[in-house]
C-alpha cells in the first residue's frame, strides 16, 4: 500500500463511521500527533492501518 492511499484510505474509513481524531487515538493507542501524520503528512504504517481495519471494519 502506498502512502497516498493509506492516506485517503484511513480519512474515508474515519469520515464513514464518524470517528473522530481522539476515538481513533483511543483504539489504536497511538498519539494525535501520529493519526495527523497519518492523514496530512502521508506517513505510512501498514501494521497500524491492519490493525485499525481489523478491529473496526
Amino acid at each position: 500500500m502506498n502512502q497516498k492511499v493509506f492516506s485517503d484510505g484511513l480519512k474515508r474509513l474515519r469520515a464513514e463511521k464518524g470517528y473522530t481524531t481522539e476515538q481513533i487515538v483511543a483504539m489504536l493507542g497511538v498519539s494525535p500527533a501520529c493519526v495527523y501524520r497519518w492523514e496530512y503528512k502521508n506517513t505510512l504504517s501498514d501494521s497500524m492501518f491492519n490493525e485499525f481495519l481489523n478491529k473496526n471494519f
